[in-house]
């Protein structure tokens, strides 16, 4: 059976397509051409003005809350919970060994055979003091240069002949491993000094869990 699209005119009326004769109600005109000439018909409804502007209005109304929608959700997952930078008071409490709520730890590091290493408890953000570089305080060189900082003392050049052991309490900016290319291992942290101490401050984006390195650079470790 063949089917035949038909649209009402001005009048609102249906005119057969074979025989053109007119019909003003759609069942009438249906039953009229599947009868007598044997087609299938549908009806194509002819919108107003009126009916024209308030779909596209409603079309336009339901891209806009699903744009809202996405940029809500693009939103959600990018912004990032705001928060002061970890201060040196925050090193002494919370960068230490066995913190109550440590901001980084130890473990063994990802680089293999590097021994022990320091890693982010938190999301770490550039300006985070996070732990100090505890060991002696000496005013020459360390006979073992492994894990000596040196540092500008208040009238001369001191080193901290650092932290060979973990201790309780103390800072472990001295497990901090060295960055390596090698093992696509980028610096992320340096040393800053504070008067006669020294401390690790992170200098890119550290997500938790992440291993901190810096570089031994000239006028720091050997």
């Amino acid at each position: 059976m063949e089917h035949v699209l038909v649209t009402a005119d001005e009048n609102g009326e249906y005119l057969c397509p074979q025989c053109e004769v007119k019909y003003t109600r759609q069942e009438s005109l249906r039953m009229h051409c599947t009868r007598k000439h044997g087609l299938a018909i549908t009806f194509k409804v002819k919108r107003t003005a009126a009916e024209k502007s308030e779909q596209s209005r409603q079309r336009k109304a339901k891209w806009s809350e699903k744009q809202a929608a996405i940029r809500a959700l693009v939103s959600l997952s990018t912004v990032e919970e705001k928060r002061d930078a970890f201060s040196r008071r925050d090193a002494r409490k919370r960068g230490v060994h066995e913190a109550k709520d440590p901001i980084v730890y130890t473990k063994m590091s990802s680089i293999q055979n590097a021994g022990l290493g320091v890693f982010a408890a938190v999301d770490l953000v550039p300006g985070d003091v996070v732990t100090a570089y505890d060991g002696q305080l000496v005013p020459d060189a360390p006979t073992n240069h492994l894990y000596a900082l040196q540092i500008m003392g208040a009238s001369k050049p001191m080193w901290i002949d650092g932290l060979r052991e973990l201790e309780r309490g103390k800072g472990i900016g001295s497990f901090v491993n060295r960055a390596s290319r090698e093992h696509y291992c980028y610096m992320n942290c340096d040393y800053k000094e504070f008067a006669e101490s020294a401390y690790i401050v992170i200098t890119k984006k550290i997500k938790a869990n992440g291993e901190l390195f810096t570089v031994y650079s000239r006028g720091y470790r050997f």
